[in-house]
């Protein structure tokens, strides 16, 4: 990431992340947002077409416009994750080596990225842009060799795929602005970046 990009904010409060109070879908969102600091939705899209969309294509380029509103506050909670995993994907490591005592905010923000993505399961939400951003994180790990997270996040992924297809109403979108054969090219791509994962 250069020096002229947007850079993401240090972690949430600790009482936004995880409140003692009941929490809610619109807590994570709203965590989500302040994780991703400075950053726009139009950053993201950049990011995404510039860094993965040329050899990972699984979220469509106009699919992806079509959903990501001008502010966060008006995208749902699936897609302000599944921009908060293009932007952990497309996030440059440190150049040190992390030290468990004293991560990095490299490191910080997968952690981050990957309580988000649990927190979701534990609300009882799943949709198909959620398991396109737990596909991002497991190719982060595949990537950064993060074994056995890779391993048991690709199970977990397939996973949430049939879960998915059996029990589509727990989508968190409200609404998917994309037409039926866009739907089906990108569960193509999608099931296609699955099975180079699962290699």
């Amino acid at each position: 990431m250069s020096s002229s990009e947007p850079t993401l904010s240090p972690s949430p409060r600790p009482e936004i992340f995880l409140s003692s109070g009941t929490f809610t879908i619109r807590h994570l969102k709203d965590a989500i947002i302040q994780k991703l600091g400075s950053l726009k939705p139009a950053d993201t899209l950049s990011a995404y077409c510039r860094e993965i969309e040329p050899w990972f294509p699984i979220v469509s380029i106009s699919g992806l416009r079509s959903r990501l509103p001008l502010i966060w506050n008006e995208a749902p909670l699936d897609v302000v994750l599944l921009c908060l995993s293009i932007t952990l994907l497309t996030t440059t490591p440190s150049l040190c080596p992390d030290d468990d005592n004293d991560p990095s905010e490299f490191k910080s923000l997968y952690l981050y990225t990957k309580s988000s993505i649990t927190l979701t399961e534990g609300l009882g939400i799943n949709s198909f842009l959620i398991i396109q951003s737990r596909i991002f994180v497991t190719l982060f790990e595949v990537a950064h060799g993060f074994y056995p997270a890779a391993y048991i996040s690709m199970g977990a992924t397939v996973r949430a795929v049939d879960a998915f297809e059996i029990h589509p109403v727990a989508d968190a979108s409200h609404s998917d602005p994309l037409p039926d054969r866009a739907k089906r090219e990108e569960t193509a791509l999608t099931w296609c970046g699955i099975l180079i994962l699962d290699r």
